[in-house]
């Protein structure tokens, strides 16, 4: 059957085969770096206006999260210029986040308890 014909799956999207495609993996990873730093950002910013009696949603209400979207702003920019230390590095920072987070806000024996 030739290739055209063939159903592709969820998989294909992410196999990188040659120098466009690998481009276009680059390209969507520092979109959607920029699109979590903003959304990082947005959080942040809604941390010096508000406060909640809800631990977990004033864990992630910290203005203190700024520096956290600045850092992955700029671990975004140099994704765009195809480094691969900042893209492990993110993905590092990334997983201790969320180990970190999990560990604070989980409502059994967390920190915020």
């Amino acid at each position: 059957m030739p290739d055209s014909k063939k159903k592709k799956s969820l998989v294909d999207a992410f196999h990188i085969s040659n120098r466009e495609s690998c481009e276009k993996a680059i390209r969507s990873a520092g979109s959607i770096t920029m699109f979590l730093a903003a959304i990082t950002a947005i959080t942040a910013g809604f941390g010096f206006f508000t406060s909640s009696s809800n631990k977990a949603l004033a864990y992630m209400l910290n203005p203190w999260g700024g520096v956290d979207a600045v850092l992955i702003l700029v671990m975004g920019i140099f994704i765009f210029r195809k480094s691969r230390i900042a893209s492990t590095l993110l993905v590092i920072y990334f997983v201790l986040s969320k180990a970190i987070m999990w560990h604070d806000i989980k409502p059994n024996g967390g920190g915020l308890s």
